[in-house]
């Protein structure tokens, strides 16, 4: 079975670059088409439901600079979606001295109590999305950019085709790069270079669940300390007092998050347990034994994690043909405050094209 779409713009991928994008082009009254493969929004802002509670195993928190993604910031804690969660951050640095970043880097960390997805479903709020559409061909024709994704329901694989005028890919660059080599031979040959020579890091993200009892020694000993930075570590690159985040938390949680380095190591492995069990360890060595042996342990790989190599555009387009634009964190660093930064700068040079 096929079903067949139309739209002013089709924007793939409904990570906060492409969301922004597409609720900046609905609000100027483009008709416009989210297609993700994903079976939610928001891509590396993401909440994992696991154990009677939740655990944030992408963006830790935001530490936003610009202005807009301020104010987006605080219109979301006015309605209780963000709250601030600590204004000082922890480091453990090569001889495992653990410290509080200097004043002058103490400001608001923001998170959302019921998960950091909240911030992606509120941009989502009223566009047309497609989840759990897997985009497996874009062609140029002369009426337009024609996407062919697919979907799974049940033992059915079925299709949706869609014509747009406009094209936004905002996914990681190396997904660009392989959704792109069908058309590249339409592309500026220094825009297609672009997008393939952008590098990510991977990470591995643990999620681990303790007791009461462990929850109350850590608050003991570690009054305050919600969000440590390893500075020179191997294998553990940051490690979160995730439960602190909630309300009204029922269940403990750390998350920990790896070195690029150590996720490099197992990009390619089938079981990822014995990667989980090695951070959980360097955790246990500095601070409490009992970070080895959680109560239950969840790890997330993420392949695309943050860019190696950002840009300081904003995005990437080509008008040559048809209006094609990437967006991304990519395009302008490595926060979730760039990521809707590029989006709202792909939506404004799109609508200077009609």
């Amino acid at each position: 079975m096929t079903l067949s779409k139309t739209a002013d713009v089709a924007v793939i991928g409904a990570g906060i670059a492409g969301l922004r994008c597409a609720r900046s082009l609905v609000e100027a009254g483009k008709k416009v088409i989210v297609l993700e493969k994903a079976r939610g929004v928001g891509g590396r802002v993401a909440t994992r439901r696991l154990h009677g509670t939740c655990a944030d195993h992408g963006t830790c928190y935001l530490s936003p600079k610009a202005e807009s993604f301020q104010r987006f910031l605080y219109d979301l804690a006015e309605v209780g979606v963000l709250r601030v969660w600590t204004e000082q951050i922890h480091t453990v640095d090569a001889d495992g001295n653990l410290a509080a970043v200097p004043r002058a880097e103490h400001y608001p960390r923001w998170v959302a109590p019921a998960g950091m997805t909240a911030i992606a479903k509120v941009l989502a709020a009223d566009l047309d999305i497609y989840l759990a559409h897997q985009v497996t061909e874009i062609a140029l024709r002369d009426e337009g950019w024609h996407l062919t994704a697919t979907v799974r329901e049940g033992d059915s694989l079925l299709t949706t085709e869609l014509l747009a005028k406009a094209l936004v890919i905002a996914v990681p660059a190396p997904q660009a790069a392989n959704l792109i080599k069908p058309i590249q031979r339409y592309l500026p040959a220094s825009l297609a270079q672009q997008v393939n020579d952008a590098v990510f890091f991977p990470c591995l993200s643990v999620m681990a669940g303790y007791s009461f009892n462990q929850q109350k020694e850590w608050v003991s000993h570690f009054p305050g300390v919600k969000s440590v930075t390893f500075t020179d570590n191997p294998v553990l690159g940051w490690l979160g007092f995730d439960s602190s985040k909630r309300v009204d938390s029922k269940v403990p949680v750390f998350v920990l998050q790896s070195s690029a380095a150590f996720a490099q190591q197992h990009l390619e492995s089938v079981e990822l347990q014995p990667a989980a069990q090695t951070l959980l360890e360097v955790a246990s060595q500095h601070f409490f034994p009992w970070f080895s042996q959680p109560t239950w342990f969840q790890i997330h790989r993420w392949r695309y994690a943050f860019s190696k190599n950002p840009y300081s555009t904003g995005f990437l387009a080509d008008s040559t043909h048809l209006p094609l634009v990437f967006a991304g964190d990519w395009c302008l660093g490595r926060k979730v405050d760039d990521a809707y930064q590029s989006g709202l700068a792909a939506a404004a040079h799109l609508l200077t094209q009609g």
